[in-house]
């Protein structure tokens, strides 16, 4: 399972791919598909996953889009990777802005599973992570917490609690619970998430950072400013370590601002000026990033002697 960061990822988990193999043995053995099918599959997805990573949409496209047609005319166990072959063009579709078109293809690969399979599993969660990511992004917050829990519900029954998917959803979740102002219920969420990538094998990266931040913001909206303040720093320190898209780092920077003001003022603008640096330095930062940082610079001016 790859996850890769949207255009706003320091705010939410990203869309997921998630790659089913296409020779797993089914109870019908003419329902295999042939090698160099197998392997032009394969390699298409593959090709696709290289392309987004690289923000080549038009090729990442064309890549998922052949992959999908190649399931469609293989039939047999191709096509039990059908509806993951749509939510790959559903990922596309978000890097793209279009969150109309994702969701219509998230929803169409959910519809799939369902056709195809008794049960959904851990594959369809993913489509169900990434509808919650569709929710949020526009403001639906009630329908992104039903999504988000419906993919927890099938992730834990299938892979138990102790899973860094896991708490992948459980970050996302814990997000949504916080623009609902529910920080007691997202703060249980993000300790559990901090726990599970605790106990998991592996070096620390971005989703580790996200989590703590996002616990962060949990504690300040909670008024445990010293608490957040910690979770900010440690979140920095994770990013530092390992690489990481600059919106996370930015996002990091300026949390922690708004955590040291009015205890150090100083220290407050110098870290949202650190923020302001990220945002300007990364050409796939969106413009509104820096006038946010200005509007609260502004808001918040140097001490006076």
């Amino acid at each position: 399972m790859l996850h890769f960061y949207a255009d706003d990822a320091a705010d939410d988990v990203s869309p997921t791919l998630f790659f089913s193999p296409v020779s797993a043995p089914v109870a019908d053995p003419d329902s295999r598909v042939d090698a160099r099918d197998a392997d032009a599959l394969a390699l298409a997805e593959r090709l696709g996953q290289v392309a987004l990573s690289n923000r080549d949409l038009v090729a990442a496209e064309q890549h998922f889009r052949g992959a999908l047609q190649l399931r469609q005319r293989c039939g047999g166990v191709a096509r039990l990777g059908l509806p993951q072959a749509f939510g790959r063009l559903g990922v596309v579709a978000v890097h793209r802005g279009d969150l109309s078109q994702a969701e219509a293809l998230f929803e169409l690969g959910l519809e799939l599973a369902r056709a195809l399979r008794p049960t959904l599993g851990l594959e369809d969660a993913v489509l169900l992570h990434n509808l919650g990511f569709v929710a949020r992004r526009r403001g639906q917050l009630q329908e992104a917490e039903t999504h988000f829990l419906g993919a927890l519900a099938i992730k834990v029954r299938v892979l138990g609690w102790a899973h860094a998917t896991v708490a992948t959803t459980l970050t996302s979740l814990g997000s949504v619970l916080l623009r609902l102002r529910r920080a007691a219920e997202a703060l249980t969420h993000l300790e559990r998430a901090l726990q599970i990538f605790d106990g998991c094998s592996g070096e620390a990266g971005p989703a580790l950072a996200l989590v703590r931040m996002t616990r962060g913001q949990a504690q300040l909206q909670l008024g445990q400013r010293d608490a957040a303040e910690r979770s900010f720093v440690d979140a920095l320190a994770v990013v530092a370590s390992t690489p990481a898209p600059a919106a996370l780092l930015a996002r990091g920077h300026f949390l922690l601002a708004r955590a040291l003001w009015p205890r150090d003022p100083a220290a407050a603008r110098a870290s949202a000026l650190a923020a302001r640096r990220c945002v300007l330095g990364d050409r796939r930062s969106r413009p509104d990033r820096v006038h946010v940082i200005d509007e609260w610079l502004a808001a918040h001016p140097e001490p006076t002697a």
